[in-house]
């Protein structure tokens, strides 16, 4: 495909889901975006999205604290699942987004796969292995994209790739390095998706 990403016009924020429930889903496919608080999340989908200041970032982890959905044209939308990790928020309400997040990946019948999001300079957490364990127990596709690439060396990331790709037992082809800030993996990830969205694409296994 030459152009993967979606012209900016058409992309805009469409609701948030502050408790999910099989009734919230349209039948289009989706597309869930996940990862620490503090992975930049927010600024990778606008990347993704080609609207700057369409999802909100902050200086404050955890700022998302529902499902946020993003309607890509008219064939597809996006969703931006609650950051874990860190929050300054009180632990049953944290627990309550865990809940949210768990019952969407596992229950939707419209989400297609799963973008992961993981700081390239950092090790995956407990939660990043939780949300790696959700998409592959759902049978969603998955992608891990590797945030922050602008802040390693060229060749601290390829020892990086493959130290992530052990620990998350992923082939280091289906780790993308991604920068928000120099948009450097963008139609990496972009390609992928259209990949999952392609006819016939749903008898393959989840990738990684």
């Amino acid at each position: 495909m030459n152009n993967p990403r979606p012209h900016p016009s058409t992309a805009r924020f469409l609701k948030t889901v502050p408790s999910w429930r099989p009734g919230d889903d349209d039948g289009r496919p989706q597309v869930a975006v996940g990862g620490r608080s503090n992975v930049g999340k927010s600024s990778l989908l606008n990347r993704l999205l080609g609207r700057k200041g369409l999802a909100r970032t902050s200086n404050t982890p955890g700022r998302t604290q529902a499902l946020n959905y993003f309607e890509v044209g008219s064939g597809l939308v996006m969703v931006d699942l609650p950051g874990h990790g860190y929050a300054k928020a009180p632990l049953a309400v944290v627990q309550q987004w865990q809940q949210n997040t768990r019952r969407y990946v596992l229950g939707s019948a419209d989400l297609v796969g799963v973008v992961l999001l993981l700081d390239l300079r950092r090790d995956p957490t407990a939660d990043d292995r939780e949300l790696l364990s959700l998409a592959r127990q759902g049978g969603r596709e998955l992608v891990v994209a590797l945030t922050k690439a602008d802040k390693v060396g060229r060749g601290e990331r390829s020892r990086r790739v493959q130290v992530l790709a052990r620990a998350l037992e992923c082939d280091p082809a289906l780790l993308l390095v991604t920068s928000a800030r120099t948009g450097e993996g963008i139609d990496a990830v972009w390609h992928t998706v259209n990949g999952w969205l392609a006819p016939g694409a749903g008898e393959a296994e989840p990738g990684c």
